[in-house]
This record gives structure tokens, C-alpha cells and sequence, in this order.
């Protein structure tokens, strides 16, 4: 399902003026939209969630000093 982008920006106005580009035809395509967002989560929760883990199972005084075991 596909809305044109200037739709989903601004909803439906009777304004001759549709968006910043008027001859561009830009749509705003859903599944790539989910799959993006799904990606960006994803990285996210794990490039921020394992590194506070592992930290975690450390030593305060280790963990400042930057040693492992």
C-alpha cells in the first residue's frame, strides 16, 4: 500500500501547492518503512543492551580500570 508522501506529511489539504518539490512523486512505501524501523530498533537495543550487560557482570573496580579477567 502506497500514499503519496506529501499525504503522509500533511494530510489531505485543497491547497495547489502539494509538498516542497511539486513535480516530484514521491511515495511513502510501508513495508520498507517497518523493516527500516525494525532494523533500527534492533541495532539499537543491541548495541545498547549487551554492552550494559556485560559491564554489569563486572567489578566496579575492575570496570574502572578498564581490566577483564
Amino acid at each position: 500500500m502506497k500514499i503519496p508522501l506529501h499525504v503522509a506529511l500533511e494530510g489531505e489539504n485543497d491547497h495547489p501547492h502539494h509538498g516542497l518539490i511539486e513535480y516530484a512523486d514521491l511515495q511513502l512505501n510501508y513495508r520498507i518503512f517497518f523493516w527500516g524501523a525494525l532494523l533500527a530498533v534492533a541495532f539499537g537495543l543491541l548495541s545498547g543492551v549487551y554492552p550494559a550487560w556485560r559491564m554489569s557482570r563486572l567489578h566496579p573496580v575492575q570496570a574502572l580500570k578498564g581490566t577483564s579477567r
